[in-house]
């Protein structure tokens, strides 16, 4: 038996970097994020699925409807559509920490919750935005309501990961995604902020505001530098890259859009669920 999102990476030991386990009718998937983003997780927890079914039912012509070749799974889509350019880093005034007790043994604790999708869509499309829209938008407004006096003046910084293979074209079961970094440090409506995180995914969702984060991401691996620093001295400097880049956000929230079963299995599922191990508040969803 173990924690939900135990850690699955051992340094020096070489061994799988996924785990499938099951409890009662629930099958879990657990992936090192090394390894792959969420969309493909996802993926392949749809093929676990779908197989498991399959079999257990003895149903036919079950398709998928996800034929990509080997050589388009694992391709590189980062480097497909990289191009160099100057990274230019954008300075960032303190974040505001949502504090609060640390669990016992300091384990990863889950609270799920489920609600009606054609309700929740129905009252985003009332404040004329998108599931994401609402969602962050509603956070965002209830980290406020919960904010002392004294860290009124502190800006709440959302990590927001974007699916790229719906802008650029790709089929790829390896991590391809980018995270938008929202900011916000005004006391406005819950209409207002919602009205604020829209107008900002709209424009940062563009292809090519986008394809400036891809290549963010890109040109570090592709620096020639990078390449020749020794392993050690590598981790040494991602940790505390990873340290600083912390202090600057306040949660994230994710999301992994509408998931898709074949009609001859869906009858046999009830439901997703999506988590994300971290150390702090964060929202994981999905439709």
């Amino acid at each position: 038996k173990k924690d939900i999102c135990a850690p699955i990476y051992r340094k020096n030991k070489k061994r799988l970097l996924f785990r499938v386990n099951y409890y009662q009718n629930r099958i879990n998937l657990e992936v090192y994020h090394a390894l792959a983003d969420g969309t493909g997780a996802l993926e392949f927890l749809k093929t676990i699925v779908s197989i498991y079914l399959t079999k257990k039912y003895n149903l036919v012509n079950v398709n998928l409807d996800y034929d990509a070749s080997l050589a388009e799974k694992s391709a590189d889509s980062f480097n497909k559509y990289y191009k160099f350019s100057i990274i230019k880093k954008e300075v960032e005034d303190r974040s505001y920490q949502i504090k609060g007790e640390k669990v016992e043994d300091n384990r990863f604790k889950a609270i799920t919750g489920t609600m009606d999708t054609k309700q929740i869509l129905d009252l985003a499309h009332k404040y004329n935005t998108t599931l994401t829209g609402l969602i962050v938008g509603i956070y965002i407004w209830a980290i406020k309501e919960n904010m002392n006096l004294k860290d009124k003046n502190k800006s709440i910084y959302i990590d927001i990961p974007v699916n790229l293979r719906k802008y650029f074209k790709s089929q790829t079961a390896r991590n391809f995604f980018s995270v938008l970094k929202l900011k916000y440090n005004q006391n406005e409506s819950l209409e207002d902020i919602i009205k604020y995180v829209d107008n900002y995914l709209k424009e940062e969702l563009k292809q090519e505001n986008l394809f400036k984060r891809m290549n963010r991401f890109a040109t570090i691996e592709h620096n020639y530098l990078v390449r020749v620093v020794p392993l050690f001295i590598k981790n040494i400097v991602l940790r505390f890259a990873n340290y600083v880049e912390r202090k600057n956000l306040t949660t994230s929230v994710t999301n992994l859009g509408v998931v898709k079963m074949p009609l001859e299995i869906s009858d046999y599922i009830d439901s997703f669920e999506v988590y994300v191990s971290t150390d702090r508040m964060q929202l994981a969803i999905c439709s």
